[in-house]
C-alpha cells in the first residue's frame, strides 16, 4: 500500500490518502541517495512537500516530494528519504571530540538550529575527533571531508526517523563463484589498481627513510602475473620512538586493512531476467539483501575470497520484490553527491600586505643583477639533457649553493649537488621549503607542525592539538589543562584567571593582593574571598558550618549549633546541650553570660526570663516547672545553699538546716536558735517545753 500524507504531518500509522500509481520504485545508494520516483495518471493532490509512505526492502519508509510535475494525463514526482529532511536544518558549531560513532553522532544531532525528531544509534566504536562549522547536518555525516562516515568509518543506513551508524550489513554467509556467465547476472573485475609490494617510506627534518629491508610483500603477490609495486609514504606522530617499527606495521595495515592487494569486483543483478532462468532458485537468497549486507564472492583464477557489499539496490513498491542490485568491494564511497550539498568553503590564511611587499623585495633584490654562477647542462649517454644545474662553482663537487632542474621538479641546497635540498617543488605538486611568504592561500585541506604568528604570541600545534593565545589562553592536551589569564593592561593591579583540568576547575579574581577565588572538584565547592554575597534566597541541604566568627539576620534550622553564638533576640523551642557533658556553646552580651559543665538543659515557657545584669530569675509558677537532674548550688556572699538527689541543704555563718531522705531533718546552731510559730506542730503534734526545760512533741 502506498499512502500520502500533508507536509506537516507527525503520524503516519493511519490510513491517509492511498495512491494508485502504475509506476512507484524506489532506489538507494551506499552512503548515498535515497529516493523514491512515482507515476500515475494525473493526480493533482501530488504536491511538493507532502510524504509518500511506501514499501522498501527495509519495510515501509517516509519519502518527501521535492518535484513534482501534471500534464494532461499524468502525474510524475520524485521524493527524497525523510532524512534528508535534515538538509534545511543548521550547525552552527559541533565539535565531537576524542568520541566513538555514537558520541559523534549526538554532537551532530544535538547541535542543530531547530530541534528535529531524529534518533541514532551506533555501533562504531572507532575514536575520533572532527569540527563541523556552519554546515547541515547531512554535510557532517556524509557530505564534507571530515564528515562522520570519512573519520568514524561504517555505513549510515536509515530508517525513517532512526540513523543506524554500522560497522557492516550482515553476513549470513552468502557466496557467489565468479565466471559462472549467469543470464541476469553480469561481472567484473579490475585489478588495474592492485599493489602487491610496497616501499614503506618516511620523512624526517626532510630527509626520506627507508625501512631496513626497503620492500613488504603481500601474500598473494604470486597470484598475479607480475608483482606490483609501489612507495607508500607513511606519516609517523612526533611522539613515535621506534619510527621505523611504526612505519613497518602500518605498511602492513594496507594489506591487510585497506586490501590493496586485491582486485576490484562488481556484480549487477537484474531480477526481471535472472527470475526467468532454472539457476534463480540457486539465488534466491540475493531476494533477502538489503543495502550493506555482505557477499563473499569466489575468485578461482585467484585463490582469494572477496568480502562484498550490496552498494545499490532499485526496488519495485508496487510488487514489492527488487529489480535489480549491485555487489561490490570498492572502497567505502564515504559520501557520494546528492545534488545539493554545499561545497567546502576554502579556508584561507592571509598575510598583511606589508609584510608580503617586504617579502617580494627582498626576492626582487636576490634575483636581480645577479652576476656570475655557473649551469651544468647534464645529458644522459646518448646526448640527450635531462637536468640543469645552477651552481656557485663549475665543479659539482665543490659547489655548495645549488639549483636543481629536472623532469621530477626544481630544489634548492646549500649544501651540494647531494643536498639535502630545504626548498624544492615536485612534479607531484608537493612545496618543501622553511619559509613560504603568500598573499592569500587557498586550501581544502592545511596539514602544519606548529602555526604562529610573526611575534610568536600565537601558538597553534596541529600535532598536539595545544594552543596558546599570547599567554592569556593556554591549552594542553597531554595535562586537559586549560587556562584563561586576564589583566588590565593599564594599571596592571587586577587580575582573572579560570584554569580547567580533567578533576577539577579553578576561577581565581585578585586586586592589589586580595583574591577571591572558587575551586570545584569532585570532592568540594570551595569559595574563598574577603566578602562573599549570597544575594538571594539560599537553601543549604546537608551541614552547614562556619570557622570563626559570622553575622547573620535570621536564623531558622532544624538542627543549629555553635561554638559561640552572640545575638540580641533568641527565640528557640529546645536549648540542648551536647552529650560529652559539656554545653554546646555560650550565650553572652557585653557584660553576662550563661555557661557550665551541665550533661543536659533545657529552659522553656514563654514566661521565663533571665536577666543577668540585675542578677534576677524568675518563671511562672503557675503554667511551668523547673527540672534539674544532678545539683543546683548557690552561694550568695560567701554562703552554701544545695539542692541534691537526696536532700537540701541551707546553710549560713552561725548554723545550718538539712533535709534528706533517710535521716530526716536536721537543724544545727553554734547560738541561739529561734523558731516561730503559734504553735509549732509537726506531723499534727505541737511542740512543747518540758518542766526540765527541754522540748518535745506533745502527743
Amino acid at each position: 500500500m502506498i499512502r500520502l500524507f500533508n507536509k506537516s504531518e507527525t503520524d503516519f500509522n493511519h490510513i491517509e490518502t492511498i495512491l494508485n500509481p502504475y509506476k512507484c520504485h524506489v532506489k538507494e545508494d551506499e552512503n548515498g541517495i535515497f529516493e523514491l520516483e512515482y507515476e500515475s495518471k494525473l493526480d493533482k493532490r501530488l504536491e511538493n512537500g507532502k510524504i509518500i509512505k511506501a514499501p522498501t526492502p527495509r519495510g515501509e519508509q517516509l519519502f518527501r516530494i521535492y518535484n513534482s510535475h501534471h500534464d494532461l494525463r499524468k502525474t510524475t514526482a520524485k521524493g527524497r528519504h525523510i532524512f534528508y529532511d535534515l538538509l534545511g536544518n543548521f550547525i552552527e558549531d559541533s565539535r565531537p571530540t576524542a568520541t566513538n560513532g555514537a558520541g559523534a553522532l549526538n554532537s551532530i544531532l544535538g547541535g542543530t538550529l531547530y530541534p528535529h525528531r531524529f534518533k541514532s544509534t551506533s555501533k562504531v566504536g572507532t575514536i575520533s575527533t572532527a569540527y563541523y562549522v556552519r554546515k547541515n547536518p547531512i554535510q557532517a555525516m556524509l557530505g564534507a571531508d571530515n564528515c562522520l562516515i570519512a573519520n568514524w568509518g561504517g555505513y549510515i543506513r536509515r530508517d525513517n526517523f532512526l540513523i543506524e551508524h554500522i560497522v557492516e550489513g550482515r553476513d549470513n554467509g552468502y557466496d557467489i563463484r565468479y565466471g559462472k556467465n549467469l543470464q541476469g547476472i553480469s561481472e567484473s573485475i579490475d585489478d588495474s589498481k592492485v599493489i602487491t609490494k610496497i616501499m614503506p617510506t618516511w620523512v624526517e627534518d626532510n630527509i626520506v627513510h627507508m625501512i631496513q629491508e626497503k620492500y613488504i610483500e603481500s601474500p598473494l603477490i604470486d597470484s598475479y602475473a607480475y608483482p606490483k609495486v609501489a612507495e607508500i609514504r607513511i606519516e609517523v606522530p612526533e611522539s613515535v620512538e621506534d619510527k621505523e617499527k611504526y612505519v613497518r606495521e602500518e605498511a602492513k595495515k594496507y594489506f591487510t586493512e585497506h586490501n590493496i592487494d586485491k582486485p576490484i569486483v562488481n556484480y549487477e543483478v537484474n531480477f526481471i531476467s535472472l527470475r526467468n532462468t532454472s539457476d534463480y532458485k540457486k539465488y534466491v537468497w540475493l531476494e533477502e539483501l538489503d543495502l550493506y549486507d555482505v557477499v563473499h564472492v569466489i575468485v578461482p583464477k585467484l585463490d582469494i575470497n572477496l568480502k562484498s557489499n550490496v552498494i545499490s539496490y532499485k526496488y519495485d513498491c508496487l510488487k514489492e520484490r527488487f529489480e535489480s542490485i549491485e555487489i561490490g568491494n570498492f572502497t567505502n564511497s564515504m559520501a557520494k553527491n546528492t545534488g545539493t550539498l554545499i561545497k567546502e568553503i576554502d579556508s584561507k590564511i592571509e598575510v598583511k600586505a606589508s609584510e608580503l611587499e617586504q617579502k617580494q623585495k627582498e626576492a626582487t633584490d636576490k634575483l636581480s643583477g645577479v652576476s656570475g654562477g655557473n649551469i651544468v647542462t647534464r645529458t644522459t649517454a646518448d646526448g640527450k639533457p635531462f637536468e640543469i644545474l645552477v651552481m656557485d662553482t663549475a665543479d659539482m663537487s665543490t659547489a655548495k649553493e645549488v639549483v636543481r632542474i629536472n623532469k621530477n621538479g626544481i630544489g634548492f641546497s646549500h649544501n651540494g649537488i647531494l643536498g639535502p635540498y630545504s626548498v624544492g617543488i615536485t612534479i607531484d605538486g608537493h612545496i618543501v621549503a622553511d619559509f613560504i611568504d603568500t598573499g592569500t592561500l587557498s586550501a581544502d585541506l592545511l596539514k602544519a607542525g606548529v602555526l604562529s604568528d610573526k611575534q610568536g604570541k600565537f601558538i597553534l600545534s596541529m600535532d598536539k592539538g595545544s594552543f596558546n593565545l599570547a599567554n592569556k589562553i593556554i591549552y594542553d592536551p597531554r595535562t586537559n589543562n586549560l587556562k584563561i589569564s586576564l589583566v588590565d593592561d593599564l594599571k596592571k593591579d587586577t587580575e582573572s584567571k579560570f584554569e580547567a583540568q580533567a578533576k577539577e576547575i579553578d576561577l581565581k579574581v585578585g586586586k592589589d593582593g586580595v583574591i577571591s577565588a572558587i575551586n570545584l572538584s569532585p570532592e568540594n565547592a570551595r569559595i574563598q574571598g574577603k566578602n562573599i554575597i549570597l544575594d538571594g534566597q539560599t537553601r543549604v541541604n546537608g551541614d552547614f558550618q562556619v570557622s570563626g566568627s559570622a553575622v547573620f539576620g535570621t536564623i531558622s534550622g532544624r538542627d543549629v549549633r555553635f561554638e559561640h553564638l552572640s545575638a540580641n533576640s533568641i527565640t528557640t523551642g529546645t536549648l540542648t546541650t551536647n552529650s560529652s557533658g559539656t554545653h554546646t556553646g555560650t550565650v553572652s552580651n557585653s557584660s553576662s553570660y550563661l555557661s557550665g559543665n551541665y550533661r543536659q538543659a533545657s529552659i522553656n515557657g514563654s514566661a521565663t526570663s533571665l536577666n543577668a545584669n540585675s542578677s534576677a530569675f524568675s518563671f511562672d509558677y503557675g503554667s511551668n516547672t523547673f527540672e534539674a537532674q544532678g545539683r543546683i548550688a548557690a552561694n550568695p556572699n560567701g554562703n552554701r545553699h544545695s539542692l541534691e538527689q537526696n536532700g537540701l541543704t541551707l546553710m549560713n555563718g552561725s548554723g545550718w538546716f538539712k533535709a534528706s531522705y533517710s535521716n530526716g531533718f536536721a537543724i544545727g546552731c553554734s547560738g541561739l536558735l529561734n523558731l516561730q510559730g503559734s504553735p509549732i506542730q509537726a506531723g499534727g503534734y505541737p511542740l512543747i517545753r518540758a518542766s526540765d526545760g527541754t522540748w518535745k512533741w506533745k502527743e
